[in-house]
């Protein structure tokens, strides 16, 4: 069976990143559905904590590519 480029991994780095992102990707989609249920008019602390935690790990993804080339 032939995989897609996009689903090799040269290094762990790179699935670590490729994890990141994805991992990124559920959240906003989470937060964006909660914001809709919700209503845009009442924030509670959920949001509060999913948009921190999509923020922590921007920045953690941002400092293991700091020095390197992408």
């Amino acid at each position: 069976m032939k995989l897609s480029r996009r689903l090799h991994t040269g290094t762990i780095g790179q699935l670590k990143t490729t994890l990141v992102q994805v991992i990124m990707v559920i959240l906003a989609v989470n937060l964006l559905e909660y914001a809709g249920v919700v209503g845009s008019g009442s924030i509670r602390w959920e949001t509060l904590i999913i948009s921190a935690s999509m923020l922590g790990l921007a920045l953690a993804l941002k400092l293991m590519h700091t020095g390197k080339e992408v």
